[in-house]
């Protein structure tokens, strides 16, 4: 028995070695051993099959969370040039219930503007949160909060888009917290927008969600509830073979983009591949073909190292101007989300 004891601890020290000789070698969305794992979606439950009929209402209880290992190791690699530290484009706002948050208000904010919720994927999540999520060199480092921060956003994310970029502190990633959490946190930022506790404004009926990795098999759960006016799903992580018939009916007639990498070591393409299938079928059936569209990579446009390697869809989405021209034209089609009925600031 001291001698397995003995082997053990030996195993775990040439672990411990291994991950401090990758250090630097990875990428913002963490050591694979962390994020390799099965997913499931809590679309079976009546959580988010039930309608919410105002941002102010619940009207159910949480689902259990689900624990998953926290990532690593942060990639020091990725530096974006013109990072103004004097001056930052980010706000840090706080809903002392729910989640702290990176605020992005555009020029000419007004109660029009569409807003972006970014949610990202896996980390220690331990950190300051402008470290984390607005650092070019930070755990989520080439997702939207980071592009703003540094000067590299497009300039159409940055001339017609409001973003909120909770963060979960605490917690490997949104997917090991509760629904609801993320849910009053919308509810909070729709009825303190436009003060000093979140000065931003945006229309409660074009809030587009933005996930990458455990961030976008959220996003896809969310979105069932008819909350949201559109998602852009990156690098989808639900390894289930089928979602049920309620979540389908409730995801379809939404603007949906989903992008995957084939060489994705982290996340099967076959998740993102099942789900567009499914979401095609189910639009299909009511004419409307045209509300899904899938960039599927045969190569990792970010040459992102082995051990993450194709897991890089977050970035790539983030920076392409095309997004958010789409984001532009979705938000303005005609949606009355059924919890809208918020109370203005």
């Amino acid at each position: 028995m001291f001698a397995f004891v003995l082997i053990l601890k030996a195993i775990k020290f040439v672990e411990m070695l291994e991950l401090a000789a990758s250090a630097g070698k990875e990428t913002c969305v963490g050591r694979r051993a962390a994020l390799v794992a099965t997913r499931h979606l809590f679309l079976t439950s009546p959580l988010l099959l039930l309608p919410r009929t105002s941002w102010g209402s619940t009207g159910f209880s949480p689902t259990a969370s689900m624990d998953i290992p926290a990532a690593a190791n942060v990639d020091r690699r990725y530096h974006l040039d013109g990072m103004e530290s004097n001056s930052p484009k980010l706000q840090i706002v706080a809903d002392p219930k729910t989640y702290s948050s990176l605020a992005f208000a555009p020029p000419n904010n007004n109660g029009k503007t569409p807003l972006i919720l970014v949610l990202h994927g896996a980390g220690r999540n331990d950190q300051d949160i402008r470290q984390d999520l607005a650092d070019p060199y930070g755990e989520h480092a080439g997702l939207i909060p980071s592009l703003i921060e540094s000067g590299n956003a497009p300039h159409n994310l940055l001339q017609n888009f409001a973003v909120l970029a909770p963060y979960s502190y605490g917690k490997s990633s949104f997917y090991s917290d509760s629904r609801t959490k993320l849910l009053d946190f919308c509810d909070w930022a729709v009825q303190n927008q436009n003060t000093e506790t979140l000065p931003i404004q945006f229309d409660p009926n074009r809030i587009i969600l933005f996930g990458f990795s455990d961030g976008a098999t959220v996003a896809v759960e969310l979105l069932t509830t008819r909350r949201f006016a559109a998602g852009v799903i990156c690098s989808y992580g639900y390894s289930g073979k089928t979602l049920p018939a309620a979540a389908l009916d409730r995801l379809s007639n939404l603007p949906i983009w989903v992008f995957h990498s084939q060489d994705d070591v982290i996340f099967d393409v076959q998740n993102s591949d099942r789900l567009v299938h499914q979401l095609e079928t189910v639009n299909e059936k009511q004419g409307r073909s045209d509300m899904v569209r899938y960039s599927k990579y045969t190569k990792d446009p970010e040459n992102l190292p082995p051990r993450v390697r194709g897991h890089s869809m977050g970035i790539t989405a983030s920076k392409m101007p095309e997004l958010y021209d789409w984001m532009l034209h979705v938000s303005k089609l005609p949606f009355q989300s059924q919890l809208t009925e918020a109370n203005p600031s």
